[in-house]
């Protein structure tokens, strides 16, 4: 057979165009090596480009100095270009080479870029204080930037806001801001909030010089979704925003003072990583602020200081969340106090409108923690707890632990019209010499098997429930709870503050250089 003919490599130069224009900037570069004729026909792709997004996959195997020569050299062919509405950059820069950085911003600025990405955070962050190792400067933004009137979405990680005054009035479009590892001062903060009237989304993650501040949001302010990550100070939070509808709060913070009025809140994802070692219950207090959600994702930690709350008597319950349609849990390992203060969740905090149940167990560890302990004994279920319109159940993570049975003897014997009830099996450990045989595919078979024989001899209140039991291969992806993207966030949160736990508990940890 004679060699195929290259049809492809034979098609009209702007067709050819049109389709590499519609490739990622990377993927179109690569088709230079191709032949002679495909040499430059990248470059329609970036004469084009409307959008220009030189992200972690651009930078991957290059050196910081490639990197920038290879950035230049493109923009430099864009002089002529006349509008932009996307400009990302994903480096990890030296000083040495912030007045590049300094140039692309003021290209981006010069062409009415819209929506820009500056992140500058590539490199290591030692668990033990959250800063770089590298001891690098931070950058600080230039007047162009800040003097950018096009402005409606910006996202800076490791920049400085806060060595000088600034004053942000060209701001005025901004909808959406995101700060990642940005050393900012309270009054910088408070002056951009005041003057970015359109600001709907705002996300701090990690401010450096951890704030402390009282978040006083005027009434007029559009802002709509507020999340909070990982800061590392204790510091007081006043929030009014009668606009606000989602909040988003996780990672090391420990919560102060607050004042909380959010009257058009609708959903709620409150997951700390830290308890208060001291007995405040800063967490269980902020539930009250909450009880007019519509979806609610929380964990342990808030289950536990509620259950102290009680205990104390510090707080007033019932807490009622008469709107609350989705609940999700996030829980540990499901050992007796933790099923307790899932039961205790459901008495103290009734949601009778509820209609969605996620429960996600987080337990890491492949012991049965009630036969661990040997404290089988018979758990104190709550009683007068109304699932009347809990129609759809899902259970992640699942082990067949036996607290984990009981909590699902309990929701079938509550939910009278429980239509669905999903269970994702956490996937079976066996020994490394097993993992690619077929004694692991017949003992996972054989294991679903078991579980299914047991949760169906379980009473249900409900005759039309449909029990799922599947692994997670087999999960159906489209009844997952309105804060799954979120739990990527935490998750990644969540194994930062366990190595800060175990640095913090004398476990010798090898932290790279």
């Amino acid at each position: 057979m004679g060699r195929s003919h290259d049809k492809i490599s034979n098609t009209p130069d702007p067709i050819l165009q049109t389709i590499i224009s519609l490739m990622p900037l990377k993927s179109a570069i690569r088709t230079s090596v191709l032949s002679r004729r495909w040499r430059s026909l990248w470059e329609y792709n970036l004469l084009s480009a409307t959008t220009l997004d030189f992200a972690e996959d651009f930078s991957t195997n290059q050196s910081p100095k490639e990197f920038v020569l290879c950035l230049n050299r493109y923009l430099l062919q864009l002089q002529h270009t006349k509008n932009l509405e996307k400009f990302s950059v994903y480096f990890s820069p030296f000083d040495i080479f912030f007045p590049d950085i300094q140039r692309w911003i003021s290209f981006a600025t010069s062409k009415g870029v819209k929506e820009l990405n500056l992140d500058l955070s590539q490199g290591f962050t030692d668990p033990r204080d959250g800063r770089f190792h590298d001891e690098r400067p931070f950058f600080t933004l230039s007047d162009c930037l800040l003097d950018c009137k096009s402005l409606t979405h910006l996202s800076l990680s490791r920049c400085d806001l806060c060595s000088s005054r600034f004053s942000f009035t060209d701001w005025c479009q901004l909808q959406s801001l995101s700060l990642k590892h940005v050393s900012i001062s309270k009054d910088n903060l408070e002056i951009l909030l005041n003057n970015c009237k359109l600001l709907e989304s705002l996300s701090l993650f990690n401010t450096v010089d951890g704030l402390g501040f009282s978040f006083i949001l005027a009434p007029e302010q559009r802002l709509s979704k507020l999340t909070l990550v990982d800061s590392w100070g204790t510091f007081d939070l006043e929030i009014f925003a009668p606009n606000l509808q989602s909040f988003h709060y996780y990672g090391q913070y420990y919560l102060g003072r607050h004042t909380i009025n959010v009257s058009s809140l609708s959903d709620a994802f409150i997951c700390p990583l830290w308890c208060s070692q001291d007995g405040d219950l800063d967490y269980a207090n902020l539930i009250p602020d909450l009880s007019h959600v519509k979806v609610l994702t929380v964990n342990t930690v808030i289950l536990k200081d509620l259950m102290l709350a009680e205990e104390i008597r510090e707080q007033v319950f019932p807490i009622e969340f008469h709107n609350l349609q989705e609940l999700q849990l996030l829980v540990d390992s499901m050992t007796d106090k933790n099923l307790d203060a899932v039961y205790g969740f459901f008495r103290l905090c009734p949601c009778p409108s509820i209609e969605r149940l996620f429960i996600q167990m987080r337990g890491k560890k492949e012991e049965d923690p009630v036969h661990a302990n040997h404290a089988i004994k018979a758990m104190q279920t709550p009683q007068d707890i109304d699932f009347s319109h809990l129609r759809v159940i899902k259970m992640t993570n699942f082990k067949g632990w036996r607290n984990e049975i009981r909590l699902l003897k309990f929701l079938l014997e509550k939910a009278l019209c429980l239509e669905s009830l999903i269970i994702v099996v956490a996937p079976l450990v066996e020994n490394v010499m097993d993992l690619v045989s077929q004694n692991k595919q017949l003992s996972e078979s054989r294991r679903l098997a078991i579980l299914s024989g047991q949760i169906s001899m379980l009473p249900k209140a409900s005759s039309q429930a449909q029990i799922i039991l599947c692994d997670s291969s087999q999960d159906d992806k489209r009844i997952q709870p309105v804060h799954q993207g979120v739990n990527h966030e935490y998750n990644h949160s969540e194994e930062h503050f366990d190595l800060i736990s175990s640095i913090r508990s004398g476990v010798d940890i090898q932290v790279p250089i």
